[in-house]
């Protein structure tokens, strides 16, 4: 499993910045990069503006990069309950840490979850072992940043969590259950 940047990072990059995701899909290995398979084909199958579309570029050149922490982080803060369910069902294959601190705020994936107040996140990180208090350099736990009017720079990297949130429930009503 691929732990570190994409061999062919300089070429997925090219093709998502221009919206190619069934492209880029075919030039990934499930069994070796799961989180980043699953991102672009939830894109590609579920997300139909290219406006929408674009807001998952910085996610996905992160995870291309091996930057797995951040991705992480702004899924959780954006309530990406799925990504953030497969990030943890390889966080002992990959260099996850889920008290991993963000940059320059400190803040954890459990410090956003709960910022954003996404319970079911919240759960499914304490469960993989994220600490109430993580040691954040704003020196607060998890509660008491739910108040913080803190900058969010993992948060911001899905800025328009409105189109995304109406075009996934649009999706959800249009699937069948089951």
């Amino acid at each position: 499993m691929r732990t570190d940047q994409h061999p062919q990072h300089t070429q997925l990059k090219s093709l998502i910045s221009r919206n190619q995701w069934n492209e880029t899909l075919q030039l990934i290995n499930k069994s070796d990069d799961p989180v980043l398979y699953w991102l672009i084909d939830y894109v590609h199958t579920t997300i139909k503006s290219p406006k929408t579309q674009n807001t998952f570029h910085p996610a996905t050149y992160s995870l291309i990069d091996g930057d797995f922490n951040l991705v992480l982080r702004a899924a959780a803060g954006n309530g990406l309950e799925k990504l953030v369910e497969i990030l943890l069902t390889y966080k002992g294959e990959l260099p996850i840490d889920v008290n991993a601190p963000g940059n320059p705020s400190g803040l954890t994936a459990l410090d956003r979850a709960t910022t954003h107040g996404h319970e079911r996140i919240i759960a499914l990180l304490i469960a993989h072992g994220a600490q109430k208090a993580a040691d954040t350099t704003i020196e607060e736990d998890a509660v008491s940043v739910a108040t913080s009017e803190e900058e969010d720079e993992d948060y911001d990297m899905l800025s328009d969590r409105g189109e995304i949130e109406a075009e996934i429930a649009a999706a959800a009503i249009a699937t069948p259950a089951r």
